[in-house]
């Protein structure tokens, strides 16, 4: 019996080894230099900043079950072949590649994406002067995850959210694949602050949504939903999309962006590239236009719920008290 019952004893310690990741805060540090290395090698305005979140948004918001195409994890995987994944590859994927190798043996590469991007968020907080005093709320650095056999390419493939609807399909998208209410679409919306568009992968023409810091996380983006007027046209491959005049310089908006501040809903046609035919005295507010408001108006408001949501994004498809946080 005792033999028996050290040998339970044993397992278990076992078991809760195994449960433990051998990742260290310095190991953190190691990777947060890596990659801050990687970003400031990416271009005169970081470009790989955008696409590492846009990464981790993609991974996490995809699928990972071959029985419910609607489930959603983080799993290190996405699916090179589908469209809504386009640039990817080009612009995170392969960059993080030349970086991961080198701590493949103590965390696995849904769990190096996930923190590369929480890294990038936070270099990039730290990059904005423009909201002195301001500061990006911790987000955890989370271990754990599970990642697909085929890692980085995904076998299970989805339809992502579309950058030409009207907020009411937007909302029901998020809230059945990651479970977001209205307030943190919104606010996870805010990412478009960084990056722009690349017309060669969308087909939106390769322009930026704010004049300047396109490597700065601040609430820019909010801002110039209200601060500007917004003229629907055609990107150069005919795609239906709003572009203003900031400081000498045009910047971008799609429909999916304006939908937080115009109900589109009624007068999109998606089989028409996405035009917006608004009546005479223009299309309603959107039903969530307050909520932009609110965080055009403050920084700091909008970084305390975006690093709220961004938490939930990256440990989506798990149960936080099966993960372990290091820092």
């Amino acid at each position: 019996m005792s033999i028996q019952i050290s040998f339970f004893v044993w397992l278990s310690a076992y078991a809760s080894c195994l449960a433990q990741t051998t990742v260290t805060i310095d190991d953190i540090n190691d990777v947060r230099e890596d990659i801050r290395q990687l970003l400031d090698d990416s271009g005169n305005n970081r470009d790989a900043i955008g696409a590492v979140v846009r990464l981790i948004f993609h991974d996490c918001a995809g699928p990972f079950s071959t029985t419910d195409a609607g489930l959603s994890q983080c799993n290190g995987c996405i699916d090179e072949d589908n469209e809504d994944h386009a640039g990817l590859f080009n612009g995170a994927v392969d960059p993080l590649e030349e970086v991961f190798p080198v701590y493949s043996d103590i965390m696995n590469r849904a769990d190096f994406w996930a923190l590369s991007a929480t890294l990038a968020l936070e270099y990039a907080q730290e990059l904005d002067e423009s909201n002195p005093g301001n500061a990006l709320p911790a987000i955890p650095y989370y271990f754990g995850r599970e990642t697909c056999a085929t890692s980085p390419d995904a076998a299970d493939t989805k339809a992502f959210v579309g950058a030409a609807w009207g907020w009411t399909d937007i909302a029901a998208w998020f809230e059945e694949h990651v479970d977001f209410t209205e307030r943190q679409v919104v606010a996870i919306m805010g990412a478009h602050t960084l990056g722009k568009c690349h017309q060669q992968f969308s087909g939106y023409s390769s322009i930026r949504w704010k004049r300047r810091g396109p490597d700065q996380l601040n609430n820019e983006y909010f801002e110039n939903l209200f601060a500007h007027a917004w003229t629907h046209s055609q990107s150069p491959t005919g795609l239906w999309e709003w572009t203003a005049l900031d400081r000498g310089r045009d910047i971008l908006m799609l429909n999916a962006d304006m939908s937080l501040v115009m109900d589109i809903d009624d007068f999109v046609d998606l089989n028409d590239s996405g035009r917006v035919a608004c009546p005479s005295g223009g299309c309603p507010q959107s039903p969530v236009i307050d909520i932009a408001q609110e965080f055009a108006d403050d920084n700091q408001k909008w970084l305390d719920e975006f690093a709220q949501v961004f938490t939930q994004l990256i440990t989506t498809g798990y149960d936080v008290d099966d993960l372990e946080v290091v820092g």
